[in-house]
């Protein structure tokens, strides 16, 4: 899989995976069942993104980051970036929290927490080409 992607299993039956290989880019998001171990599930398994199993906050790190098109259903703790493909979004529909005023989308602050329901977070691009977070 190319980079810049989100891959989302996290509803499938991987079953019959052994000798499947799977490699995803950089700048990719994973997201895979609870309880599904890609190191052992896969007969050959290479992620240079991120990779998260549903069902816990998922957190980046300072310097970790993901970009593509989808949506994430846990909750983010965002200290790196996140950043929508042209002309695409990414849903955090979990709600998140963004750290550290160098963070892509902490617009300043310290610390921003959103939760669904109560504010509609949307990751896209502006007009420019920019990630832009809007709510």
């Amino acid at each position: 899989v190319a980079g810049s992607s989100i891959v989302d299993f996290s509803q499938a039956i991987l079953i019959n995976t052994g000798s499947m290989s799977f490699t995803i880019g950089p700048n990719s998001l994973l997201l895979l069942p609870a309880g599904f171990d890609p190191a052992t599930g896969f007969s050959s398994f290479s992620n240079a993104g991120l990779t998260h199993n549903v069902g816990t906050p998922l957190t980046i790190l300072p310097g970790q980051g993901f970009s593509g098109i989808g949506a994430v259903a846990d909750f983010v703790n965002c200290q790196g970036a996140i950043a929508a493909t042209t002309g695409g979004a990414i849903n955090l529909n979990g709600g998140v929290t963004v750290s550290r005023k160098d963070s892509k989308a902490s617009r300043g602050r310290s610390q921003t927490r959103y939760q669904p329901r109560r504010n509609m977070l949307r990751w896209g691009r502006d007009n420019a080409g920019e990630p832009s977070c809007v709510l």
